[in-house]
């Protein structure tokens, strides 16, 4: 990663590391899934539509992005063959439409749409740390991580890339958090 310092653009100005970015937005991305999945919906759950859950899901994308101070993410269901969603930085999280079929999954699609909307703010913190109080270090970090990025999780040769990605890391620490 030293070596990729040079893949790193100069940044605006200094941001004070005052506020804990691994933990911005838990709290609140916690306390909107539980509104969300109340016991009432819980109970309900195996009966509703694939439509009806499809608007859940989407209410959760929306609590996390007001959790972390982005506007709210579109949300696409459609059929992704060897992932269960992704993120490109444009707005949007594209979910497998298999969330919709199996309500088993709800846990496993709760836990993808946090990720992949975590992954939003990163695209958007890198774009404009001052927005979002982002500290130096963390700013870099991803920087270099967006730079080395590959979807190849399973390659020996390139684990920097996405097993150990620090992206990756942020965004799957975030939804086990919630």
């Amino acid at each position: 990663i030293k070596d990729a310092q040079h893949l790193v653009p100069e940044r605006p100005r200094d941001i004070p590391s005052d506020i804990k970015i691994r933990e911005y937005g838990v709290d609140e991305t916690i306390k909107g899934v539980k509104e969300i999945f109340s016991p009432e919906v819980l109970s309900e759950w195996y009966q509703l539509s694939p439509a009806q859950r499809a608007e859940k899901y989407t209410e959760v994308a929306h609590a996390t992005s007001r959790a972390l101070g982005i506007n709210n993410v579109e949300v696409v269901f459609e059929h992704l063959e060897d992932c269960l969603g992704e993120n490109r930085g444009d707005g949007k999280i594209h979910l497998n439409d298999a969330f919709l079929q199996n309500p088993c999954t709800f846990i496993l699609a709760i836990d993808t749409i946090v990720h992949e909307t975590r992954h939003q703010y990163q695209s958007e913190a890198i774009r404009d740390p001052e927005k979002f109080n982002i500290d130096e270090k963390t700013w870099r970090e991803w920087v270099i991580a967006k730079e080395t990025y590959t979807t190849e999780a399973l390659s020996l040769w390139d684990p920097v890339g996405y097993n150990y990605n620090a992206l990756e890391n942020d965004s799957n620490d975030f939804a086990k958090s919630i």
